[in-house]
This record gives structure tokens, C-alpha cells and sequence, in this order.
């Protein structure tokens, strides 16, 4: 008998673990690889448009806040304008800068002034 068998007699065999080959691993079909590869490309572009959406609503929030301001100083702007358009604070000046009635008025037409 050869030692190998000398040593086992009377016990029972084991299983050896064999470390995890190729062999060991199981196969994939080039189908069931497109198929996986089909939903990694989806959940990947997924995940790429919610974060264009993400950047889209910051950006439409900065530009409703822009338009706010820029509304708020057209307001603004409007309302100095109509004070400076007033026609007594108009008069007023105008008799501080001792502007009056005009003398004499000249009609333009289209030939040139009339005498």
C-alpha cells in the first residue's frame, strides 16, 4: 500500500476547498452580460439626467431671484421718474431759474420759419 492510503485508512475523506478559479465562478451568456450591461447604461443615465434636473432648478431659482430684483428696481426707477416728471415741482424750477412765458413764438413748417 502506498503511504497515502496508509494515512486515510479509517477516516473519512474531506473535501478540499479549491481557491475560487475561473471554473468556480458562474457563467454569464453573452445575453444575460448585454442584459446587465443594459441596466448599468440605465441607472447610469438616470442618475445623469436627475442631476441635470438638480442643476436646472438652482439655476431657474437664481434667475426667478435675478427677475425680482430687476422688478423691484424698475419699480423704483419708475417712481423717480414720475417725481421728476411732476409738473408743480416742474413749475417750481422754472420759476427759481427764472424761465417765464416765451415773447415771441416762431412757426417752423416745412419751407423754414414764417416772418
Amino acid at each position: 500500500m502506498a503511504r497515502r492510503e496508509l494515512a486515510t485508512r479509517g477516516k473519512k475523506p474531506t473535501a478540499r476547498r479549491r481557491p475560487a478559479t475561473r471554473s468556480n465562478l458562474p457563467i454569464l451568456s453573452r445575453r444575460e452580460c448585454m442584459g446587465w450591461l443594459l441596466v448599468a447604461v440605465a441607472g447610469l443615465s438616470l442618475a445623469g439626467l436627475r442631476m441635470h434636473v438638480i442643476r436646472l432648478r438652482y439655476a431657474l431659482g437664481r434667475a426667478a431671484r435675478e427677475e425680482q430684483r430687476l422688478a423691484a428696481r424698475e419699480r423704483a426707477a419708475r417712481a423717480t421718474l414720475a417725481a421728476l416728471r411732476d409738473p408743480k415741482r416742474l413749475a417750481e424750477l422754472a420759476r427759481a431759474r427764472g424761465y417765464g412765458p416765451p415773447e415771441r413764438i416762431l412757426r417752423v413748417g416745412e419751407r423754414g420759419p414764417r416772418r
